[in-house]
């Protein structure tokens, strides 16, 4: 899949993304049950697999 975006999408992309993974990390250090915590750590990796992606793009 290719999605072209301008460098302030990207730009808007990656914070709003940066942000979520450390309110995910808040709610991860929080959460009680094993369960959610692992459900919690798989959507992080998920941000942070976007986050790489946007960071290659080149535009910081």
């Amino acid at each position: 899949m290719e999605v072209n975006l301008t460098n302030n999408e990207v730009d808007l992309l990656r914070s709003m993304v940066e942000k979520d993974i450390r309110e995910l990390l808040l709610e991860i250090a929080k959460a009680d049950h094993r369960e959610f915590r692992e459900e919690l750590r798989a959507k992080e990796n998920i941000l942070e697999s976007i986050r790489e992606k946007l960071t290659l793009i080149g535009v910081s």
